[in-house]
């Protein structure tokens, strides 16, 4: 219905690049990949900059099994918009599946901060320091830990007292 719907808004209003969005969000959602991908990259050559436009582009990649393609899409997400808090988890899910854990587990961790699941987030942290060899990878998640190690702390003397 959802499709019928907004394909009807798009006759006309051929041009709305949000509705558009929208209908490629709909394909996805009703697991109409090919279709979904088509749309959403219409609406992306539109509005480049709109975070839900790359953001269901990259879940559309990743559910093709274009792990690569979802990666970058989500990277410009989150450069573009810091607080989109969901391209965080799949910007880590992505990256495990290509196989770079160190990655995974940071961008996940930050997915569990903004969240304020600090106990998780400390997890991932702590599982992405014992992946990587990088200086500059261990020096963000180390500092990170350090953070989320402080609100634990900070929490639980809120609790106590």
């Amino acid at each position: 219905e959802a499709v019928t719907e907004l394909k009807a808004v798009l006759a006309r209003n051929a041009f709305n690049p949000y509705m558009l969005r929208d209908l490629g969000k709909v394909y996805f959602l009703g697991g109409q990949l090919d279709a979904a991908l088509s749309t959403l990259e219409s609406a992306r050559g539109m509005i480049p900059e709109d975070p839900d436009t790359l953001f269901f582009l990259g879940r559309t990649q990743q559910e093709l099994g274009r792990s690569a393609e979802a990666v970058a899409l989500y990277t410009a997400v989150i450069q573009k918009t810091p607080d989109y808090r969901d391209a965080y988890y799949f910007l880590g899910q992505s990256l495990g599946k290509q196989g770079a854990l160190a990655d995974a587990h940071y961008y996940l961790g930050i997915y569990h901060v903004r969240g304020r699941d600090f106990k998780t987030a400390a997890t991932q942290f702590r599982q992405s320091l014992r992946s990587s060899d990088a200086p500059e990878k261990r020096e963000r998640a180390e500092r990170l830990l350090k953070q989320v190690e402080e609100e634990i702390k900070a929490e639980k003397k809120a609790l106590e007292g």
